[in-house]
């Protein structure tokens, strides 16, 4: 192979690999907002959460309240 079809089949390659990791990216990023259930984030929820992180609570506990 010479240098030039080298070339094309390595850019075709870095185009083609990147298109794969880049739209799903942006489709997750598009889907978060709908994910994160902001309107049922009320005050207490906010400030439970703060408490948890200051705390340190995640060495011993999950966010979901099952045990480490």
């Amino acid at each position: 192979m010479s240098k030039s079809p080298a070339r094309w089949l390595f850019v075709g390659g870095v185009a083609f690999f990147t298109a794969i990791f880049v739209f799903p990216t942006i489709d997750t990023l598009r889907k978060i907002p709908a994910r994160q259930n902001q309107d049922w984030m009320t005050e207490s929820v906010v400030r439970g959460k703060h408490i948890f992180d200051h705390n340190n609570c995640t060495g011993r506990h999950k966010i979901m309240g099952k045990d480490a």
